[in-house]
């Protein structure tokens, strides 16, 4: 790709039909309204010579195949051009946001730095890593039209392509964590975008992790945080977690979506990053046995969630609430097969026996994950001192989870 814009002989580039009148009108489209023009099945046709002066070409401002941002990568400011691969379908960029003219089979990818093909290494990476050292890339997306949008952080060492890391990309900031394999010398950094899309890439930015926190590649320090509600209205669980960050842990949130949808968002809640999956009862509106409906929502949230919080190693698995015990059963032993050390604390925050205005088939699916989960947790909390008593004795525990009451926070 070089950037050119295109012009009346480029055969993707094609220009809408008209009077001369029509034409002079498309200069001064806007975005949105060009965007529709850019739509219409005329777009596919062969152009045909605008009957108006060079200049006021329509498609004068636009680069095709490429767009530019001005990042920051390991703490260098950094003139960054995602050139697209291959040059199909079309794809045009002015003023920072991008068109992509796509099927909703087509995947359009734009890389940089600069490369023909995906797996092939490129001439010099977007910038260097350290096997084991983790890393973080950040940065903020405005997209429009369902926009179906992927980072990929691709691995390399000077003989070969090792791997890739992805996260799918919600409008809004994002994040995407990952460790350097073995081997690997330099990235490089992708966006894939599926069908039709309109986006605008705000911001951008690489940070060698391990080396600016003080934290080693496993994070030793970390909290893995769930709960299957949006977050964002659990004080209990933000409380939680600001009290970990203050004492010098780094969390990482894990929720579900209130609505429905088909993708992970990442985002910033309380300061802290945090990932939400989509919420899998919306699916699941016309199951008629609500306890059918639960399990088959705890193995989706299983599935979903367990990728990134393999990720992250957390030194503790922190499961709130009673629709979590299986998820943080699971977790657990899975890391701990992988060798990891993982400490699983959960926090009880309602007796669910005492629930008398629930489906008593549904209560009695959590009471069974609840009692196959509890002796093998390693810290237990609860709301109050009666429900502590009565898990206690329910369960024949060694001890009484420990209490920690609802209450609003204090400014000393």
């Amino acid at each position: 790709m070089t950037g050119n814009k295109p012009s009346s002989g480029d055969s993707g580039a094609s220009q809408p039909t008209g009077t001369p009148s029509t034409h002079h009108e498309s200069a001064s489209l806007g975005l949105g309204a060009l965007w529709r023009r850019l739509r219409t099945p005329q777009t596919r046709q062969t152009p045909q010579q605008p009957s108006v002066p060079e200049s006021s070409n329509p498609f004068e401002p636009f680069e095709r195949g490429r767009f530019h941002i001005v990042g920051s990568l390991l703490g260098v400011k950094t003139e960054i051009d995602f050139e697209q691969v291959p040059d199909d379908p079309l794809a045009l960029s002015r003023l920072g946001t991008t068109y992509v003219l796509g099927q909703p089979n087509d995947f359009t990818y734009f890389a940089y730095p600069q490369t023909r093909s995906l797996d092939r290494i490129p001439p010099t990476p977007a910038f260097e890593v350290v096997p084991g050292e983790r890393y973080l890339i950040e940065g903020k997306l405005d997209a429009e039209l369902n926009s179906q949008i992927s980072l990929f952080v691709i691995f390399y060492s000077p003989d070969e392509r090792l791997g890739q890391e992805r996260t799918i990309l919600a409008p809004g900031d994002f994040e995407l964590s990952f460790v350097a394999p073995e081997k690997a010398t330099g990235v490089s950094i992708a966006l894939r975008v599926g069908g039709a899309a309109t986006f605008e890439l705000k911001r951008i930015e690489a940070h060698h992790v391990t080396q600016q926190r003080g934290y080693d590649a496993g994070h030793k320090a970390s909290v893995a945080m769930l709960v299957l509600n949006d977050i964002a209205n659990d004080n209990r669980v933000i409380k939680t977690a600001q009290t970990l960050v203050s004492h010098g842990y780094e969390v990482v949130l894990f929720g579900m979506e209130r609505t429905a949808g088909y993708r992970m968002s990442a985002r910033r809640i309380a300061g802290m990053q945090a990932y939400l999956y989509p919420n899998p009862g919306k699916f699941l509106r016309d199951t008629k046995v609500r306890s059918l409906r639960w399990e088959h929502t705890v193995a989706y949230m299983k599935a979903s969630m367990w990728a990134r919080v393999e990720e992250c190693k957390p030194r503790f698995l922190h499961t709130h609430d009673c629709n979590t015990t299986a998820i943080g059963l699971e977790f657990t032993r899975r890391l701990r097969a992988g060798g990891h050390r993982v400490h699983w604390v959960h926090d009880f925050h309602e007796w669910v026996e005492g629930f008398d205005n629930i489906d008593p088939e549904w209560q009695s699916v959590i009471l069974r994950d609840e009692a196959e989960a509890i002796a093998h947790m390693d810290q237990r909390f609860t709301v109050s001192a009666s429900i502590a008593q009565h898990l206690a004795r329910q369960y024949e525990l060694s001890s009484e989870p420990e209490v920690v009451l609802n209450a609003p926070t204090l400014s000393v």
